[in-house]
Parts: C-alpha cells; structure tokens; sequence
C-alpha cells in the first residue's frame, strides 16, 4: 500500500495536471492508481473494473475512496464490489472518465467499438448507452474487433490537445486549481489509508482468502481457469471448517486432463 501512497502524494502536490490515457483493460489495482489523475481519456476498447471481493482482496487503493465522490454512491458500490467490467462509454456515462475517443478504423475513418452500444440512450425504459451488446451482436461484434485496424493517433491527439489547453492558461492559478479540486479526493484517502495498510499487511500475509485468490491465479495454467467455488467456501466456513490444504483442494479448480 506504500507504493499508492507515494504515487498518490505525487500527484497532489504536483503543479501539473495529470491525464490518464486509457488503452486497454484498466482492471484491479492499475484501475485504482489510475482513478487518482485529475483527466481521464480513454480508448472506445478499453475496459474498467474490479477483481480483488472475486480474489482475496478490497479495492482499497483508491476505488472505495475515491469513486463514491466522482460517481454516485449506488454505482460506486456495484463497480467496487460486483468485480464487473463496464466499457469505456459507460465509466463516461458514469461520471469517471471525462472523454472516450474511438480508436477502431473502418475504409480509413475512425468508427464506434461495435461491441458497445453507443447509438441510443434508452431501449425499454432502460438506459442501454454504454452497455455492451449481447447475443448475436456480440459473436458479430467481437468477430468485426479482429478484423478492424487500431490507430490511436485521435487518442494522443486528445490528450495533446487537453494539456495544450492547460499551458495556455495562466500557471500558478492553474497550479492552484487542481490543488483546490484535488482536496477532496485527498481527504477520502487520508481516512482511511492508515486502517488499509494494515489490514492489507494482515489480509495478504494470512492463509485465507487472498492466499485462496491468488493460487488460483498461479494455477491458472494448470487447470485453466482463475475462479474459485465461493459458494463452496461459504458453506465451508459455515461449518467452521479452517482455512487449510484441504479447504484449497475443495474451492479451487482441479488440473485439466492432457
């Protein structure tokens, strides 16, 4: 947690703005270090989501404290917790990334990722924009992301462009600025922080869940997969069974057959 904590007082005692360009899967920890810059732009492709309540940990370096505050306090709970990805346009919709910029090339123009909808905000009574498509869309979809060229040049153009906005601004009340702005993320970092390194000390260091997580991710080649039978686990902790051999060899995935 030390590492978050030097690379967060970087940021915030800095007299420059700090944009985070967005290329690619912004999952787990880097999504957290990422969620501490004041911009983000973010590639159409990229995708944003939690891993640690699925492997052993708590999104605390950052997506706990800093994301009830960007986004509302529902949707802060579900992207922390439910380790579900969301695309880039719906961390935009969601209030936590400031621009998405396509990134996918069609006969030499950019184009939307197909594989999100981007083209209607309400379907049903519900708001689909940003969702990712489903079914039949989606085999096609994923099947036309294979196909077509990637060209981030919009993308650095964007960020380029939003910096150059910044230097033709006066600096020290640009300077003085984000420090005012960026008050209030510190301060839901400052709560919390000292309980965190902690636990995390505790948490990693102990034969249990993240011991558990981790194993699975370890094996991954062995047995194919990083999932653990939580319900499995529960029902084995309800019982009081200890977190030991016999309890891993029970949850976590067995080796796949040659």
């Amino acid at each position: 947690m030390s590492v978050y904590w030097r690379a967060f007082d970087t940021v915030w005692t800095s007299s420059k703005p700090f944009i985070r360009c967005c290329n690619g899967m912004s999952i787990g920890g880097g999504e957290e270090i990422g969620g501490v810059c004041d911009l983000t732009v973010a590639s159409d492709c990229a995708t944003f989501g939690q891993v640690g309540p699925l492997h052993g940990s708590t999104a605390m370096g950052g997506a706990c404290q800093f994301k009830p505050i960007e986004m509302t306090m529902q949707d802060a709970m579900w992207n922390a917790i439910s380790c579900q990805q969301w695309s880039a346009y719906k961390m935009l919709r969601k209030n936590y990334v400031h621009k998405v910029v396509p990134v996918l090339k069609k006969d030499e123009k950019f184009v939307r990722n197909p594989a999100v909808i981007t083209d209607k905000w309400i379907e049903d009574g519900e708001i689909v924009y940003g969702e990712f498509k489903a079914g039949k869309e989606a085999e096609e979809a994923r099947a036309l992301l294979k196909e077509l060229p990637r060209d981030r040049s919009l993308l650095d153009k964007t960020c380029m462009d939003m910096a150059w906005t910044f230097a033709n601004l006066m600096p020290q009340q640009v300077a003085m600025s984000f420090q005012m702005i960026r008050a209030t993320k510190r301060v839901a970092w400052e709560r919390t922080k000292t309980e965190s390194i902690m636990w995390w000390a505790a948490n990693a260091q102990a034969y249990g869940e993240f011991d558990m997580g981790m194993s699975a991710f370890n094996t991954k080649r062995v047995t194919g997969t990083t999932e653990v039978d939580i319900i499995k686990l529960r029902q084995m902790i309800a019982k009081g069974h200890p977190y030991d051999e016999e309890m891993f060899e029970a949850v976590l995935a067995t080796p796949k057959e040659e």
